[in-house]
């Protein structure tokens, strides 16, 4: 059995991990929209230059 000590360490070291596991998603969400539109610009560029300026309908 821990005791109230060791059980309040415990939390402490969860909550940190916690903590850290949210920044480490934060960021990798970050960098991902990053890439996304990075590699979206000149994707959209491409598209643009190939459309015809007016739309039949």
């Amino acid at each position: 059995m821990m005791n109230r000590h060791e059980k309040w360490e415990h939390e402490q070291n969860l909550d940190e991990i916690v903590d850290r596991l949210s920044e480490l998603l934060a960021s990798i969400l970050l960098m991902s929209v990053k890439q996304i539109n990075e590699q979206y610009l000149p994707l959209k560029k491409r598209l643009e230059a190939n459309q015809p300026e007016d739309i039949p309908f």
